[in-house]
């Protein structure tokens, strides 16, 4: 088995398993979805953490936290490029380990931003022409 054959099996494996997330909002949240035209970029007030400011750069120029303090992650993944996937994965869980426990919560093309407020009861998702914004319940 040369190096190609191992990269097609890890490919095929990922793909697998990114295919039995299901789809929609995760529970325990709610969904709120906004239609924008030219939207760059988005950001969390420090301050009042449920207050989304647009447009701007992460805290440190770099984009929105990725995790949260109870444990939830959120990443992207492109198996089928340039359509995007945001998986949402409650709890410390790993897709890879346990799919069927996390969430698809976005899948578009040309995401901008995805991320959590700092409090962590909120995340928003967004591309150019739509943001989605999820409130813990």
């Amino acid at each position: 088995m040369n190096i190609s054959d191992v990269e097609n099996d890890h490919r095929i494996r990922l793909l697998d398993l990114i295919r039995r997330i299901p789809s929609g909002t995760p529970d325990g949240w709610e969904k709120t979805t906004f239609a924008v035209g030219g939207l760059a970029y988005i950001g969390f007030s420090n301050v009042r953490t449920e207050k989304l400011i647009v447009p701007i750069a992460g805290e440190g120029g770099g984009g929105l936290r990725r995790y949260s303090k109870d444990g939830n992650i959120l990443v992207s993944a492109a198996p089928s490029w340039p359509m995007e996937k945001i998986i949402f994965m409650p709890d410390f869980i790993s897709y890879t380990q346990n799919p069927e426990e996390c969430t698809v919560i976005f899948e578009d093309y040309a995401i901008k931003a995805f991320g959590f407020s700092k409090c962590g009861n909120y995340m928003a998702v967004c591309n150019s022409h739509t943001l989605e914004i999820f409130r813990k319940i």
